[in-house]
Formats: structure tokens, C-alpha cells, sequence
């Protein structure tokens, strides 16, 4: 979802006038790696839910070298991570937690007699606030009701640095044991660009009142600091970006086609990077995290295609871009419109670019190219001129696929529906 909102704003990039826009054309950055995000990424006993919807089982930790009780002398020691910058206090031995990599998500996990204890990191990419940081949390609570394997006893608004988190316990019948219940709670943040989850499992059998000290002690005692992670991504499938030849933009990974204007303009590499550029003045403000975050993921964002009406740098500049960002939220498309589009109203009217920003239709489906496809309309005022926005998204093979056009003129609007009814899913080559 927060990549819809950086090609909102390149789009408005791509609008403003040239002197703003386009007036100093930087010299290409190196890269900075960045993972998917993924929603929930602990479900009952020691489930991860890994971006590709896969559930992977970490080892137990009862293959630890010693199994402690949470009463034993000296058994919580700190234990640190500078990777993703943070620290928590486990019951056992530093050296005893178990560390397991998962395309750069990482598992820390020990276990006591009684319990397990895990702490789940992963890069999270752009910030989330407000509404979408509320609406991150309500869906972690109603992937877990909709499991139908799980029972919620509590939830609860939890903070760490002044940053909203949420806090839920429930039962659910133990990982290939399935006459077992177990108790769990579980503990989630998104702080500094990263996703912190911790959870504790006992056995309902063992447990008592007095256990919540345990659980309480373990997830009181983290602490992370403001730097964003530093995380290796793996490459990008093949195939991810497409290709324009005679007229016509191909992508067989996501299996559609798309015909290009004969007089519009096709971004490269080095013209994409000047409206990323572009669109961080947009984006950044007085928060010095959030620009940090802004600057690394502006860089990275994966655009499939940019298109403009006239050459970069031309002021009320008409376009459309295709994008893509690995997506295993639940929520269905018409969930992830709203809550975009009601982010970006906020975006907007909070920005010094952005002015009187509304929304022109609200979310609806159509038919684009035999799929059917969610969309909204906004409107802003950009300097002196009225800019009209549409997107259109879709899921696909793990993606949330963004079809996003901005324009002013009425005959532009007719322009776009044309490009639109050229689009053709499942293409044959």
C-alpha cells in the first residue's frame, strides 16, 4: 500500500513544472537492499508466515543445550541485535538463542520447561501512521480470528518509544499436536522501518496465573533504537519488469500486455530515477527517520512502467505508470483501496506541494483486459493547476500490481481510458 502512495507522488512529480520537478538531476545511488513486507508473521506455535504465503516451521528450541526453568539463577540475560537494532532479555544464555535466516526474515527463538520465546524481525519499508498503522494491527487480529483455529482472549494497544504497537493472547492447538492447546501471546511493532514481533507459547495444561510474569518480563524488556535495519534482498524474478518493443509493453511474469502511445513518451532508467528524485520532495518532512526511510525506498521502488504525454520537465505533464511490490497482507483489494486512498487525502492535504486534496469516486471495480480490477479517483491542486488522479490495482502471484494515471485536461482523460482498453491479461506471445 505504501508503494501506491510513492507513485501517487511521482505522479505528481511528473505534473508539477519542470523548474520545480526536474531542476537538478542527480547522479544515480547506489542501491539500498530492501525485503518484502509481509502482515502477520506469528501464528499460534511457532508458525512464520513468510511473504509467499508459505508457512515455515523453525526448529524447535528444545534442541537447545540446556533447558532452563524462568526461576533459575542468572537464566535472563540480555541479548542484542545490530542488525535490526534492537535488544531483549531472553530466559537463557546469549550464546543459547537460536538464530534462523528466512530471506532476510530473522527467527530468534529459546525455550524454557515450560515455554517458547521468539522474537521475529523483519524490514518493514515506509512508515506507517494513523489510519494505515491501525488498520495494520485489525488485520494482524482478524488474520488470526480467521484462521478458525484460534481463539483471541485479550488485545491490547501496547508502545515502545512513543510508537503504537499491539499486544493479543489466544489459544490455539499446538503445531502436529492437535489435542494440545496451547497459550499464546504475542507482542508486534512497526518501528524505524522494521517489523518487531514477539511471542511466548506454554501448554494450557502448564500453565498458571503466576506464568504471566514470565510473558510480561520477556516482552517489557525490549528496546530498539531509531536506525532503520540493515537487510539483504533477494533478487527480483525474472521477467519482474517487462519490456517495450513495437508499441507494446509485454510482461510475462504477471502475463499481460499493454500497447503504448505512438507519441508518448517511455521513461528509462536514468529518467524514472530523476522522478523518484523528484518525488522525495514530496514525501520527506521535518522527521528525520522518515526521511532516512523516504531516501532508501524512493531508491528502490519498482516501477514496471512510466510513461509521459510530453518529454520530463514539461509543467500539467499527463502520465501512467505501472508499478509492483510483493504483498501477502489478507486484506482484499477493495480493503487496500480504501485505506489508500483515505492515507493519501491525509498525505496530501498535510503537504507543502499538495493542496485541497478530495476524493472524486470512491472505490469501485471494473473490468480491465478480462480481470476485474478496484480503483478510486482523487483530485489536488498542484501549484496553480488541478490534478486528477486514477489507480487501479490487482493481486497477482504474490503482488499487488498498480496501474496509476495523472492528468488535468478532460482529453486527457479520454486518452488514458484508450491505453486502458488495450491492456490484455493472459496474452499469448
Amino acid at each position: 500500500m505504501r508503494f501506491i502512495r510513492l507513485i501517487m507522488l511521482v505522479i505528481v512529480a511528473l505534473f508539477a513544472s519542470g523548474e520545480v520537478a526536474f531542476a537538478q538531476k542527480t547522479k544515480r545511488k547506489k542501491p539500498v537492499k530492501k525485503v518484502a513486507v509481509i502482515s502477520v508473521v506469528t501464528v499460534g506455535d511457532s508458525e512464520l508466515s513468510r511473504p509467499d504465503g508459505e508457512i515455515t516451521t523453525p526448529p524447535d528450541s528444545a534442541s537447545s543445550p540446556a533447558m532452563a526453568r524462568e526461576t533459575d539463577a542468572n537464566i535472563w540475560n540480555e541479548y542484542s541485535d545490530t542488525k535490526f537494532g534492537f535488544s531483549v532479555t531472553f530466559p537463557a544464555r546469549s550464546e543459547d538463542v537460536i538464530k534462523l535466516d528466512y530471506d532476510g526474515l530473522q527467527n530468534y527463538s529459546a525455550s524454557t520447561e515450560t515455554a517458547k520465546y521468539y522474537v521475529i524481525a523483519r524490514e518493514d519499508g515506509f512508515p506507517l501512521e494513523g489510519k494505515e498503522l491501525k488498520a495494520f494491527y485489525d488485520n494482524l487480529v482478524k488474520s488470526v480470528f480467521e484462521s478458525g483455529k484460534s481463539k483471541i482472549s485479550s488485545e491490547r494497544d501496547v508502545y515502545l518509544n512513543g510508537v503504537l504497537g499491539k499486544e493479543i493472547s489466544y489459544e490455539q492447538a499446538s503445531l502436529g499436536e492437535p489435542n494440545v492447546m496451547r497459550i499464546n501471546w504475542l507482542r508486534v511493532f512497526l518501528i524505524a522501518g522494521k517489523q518487531l514481533v514477539l511471542t511466548v507459547s506454554v501448554k494450557k495444561s502448564a500453565y498458571t496465573a503466576d506464568f504471566d510474569k514470565y510473558v510480561d518480563k520477556f516482552f517489557d524488556s525490549l528496546k530498539a533504537t531509531n536506525e532503520l535495519p540493515i537487510v539483504e534482498a533477494k533478487p527480483k524474478p525474472k521477467g519482474l519488469n517487462g519490456t517495450v518493443k513495437n508499441g507494446v509493453y509485454r510482461n510475462d511474469f504477471f502475463g499481460f500486455t499493454l500497447k503504448t502511445p505512438e507519441s508518448w513518451q517511455i521513461a528509462n532508467a536514468d529518467e524514472q530515477l530523476y522522478a523518484k528524485e523528484a518525488s522525495k520532495t514530496v514525501m520527506q518532512n521535518s522527521n528525520a527517520t522518515n526521511n532516512a526511510m523516504v531516501e532508501k525506498n524512493v531508491d528502490n521502488a519498482n516501477f514496471l512502467l512510466m510513461m509521459t504525454k510530453e518529454p520530463l520537465g514539461i509543467p500539467e505533464n499527463t502520465s501512467f505508470v505501472i508499478g509492483a511490490e510483493p504483498y501477502a497482507y489478507q486484506n482484499d483489494e477493495r480493503e487496500i483501496a480504501k485505506i489508500s486512498m483515505k492515507s493519501l487525502i491525509d498525505k496530501y492535504n498535510k503537504s507543502a506541494v499538495v493542496k485541497q486534496a478530495k476524493v472524486v469516486r470512491d472505490v469501485f471495480e471494473t473490468k480491465i483486459g478480462g480481470k476485474s480490477l478496484t480503483g478510486f479517483e482523487i483530485e489536488a491542486q498542484v501549484q496553480n493547476s488541478k490534478l486528477r488522479q486514477r489507480l487501479y490495482i490487482l493481486k497477482q502471484k504474490g503482488y499487488l500490481i498498480s496501474f496509476i494515471a495523472g492528468y488535468s485536461k478532460e482529453s486527457d482523460s479520454t486518452e488514458i481510458d484508450k491505453i486502458l482498453k488495450t491492456i490484455v491479461f493472459n496474452a499469448k506471445k
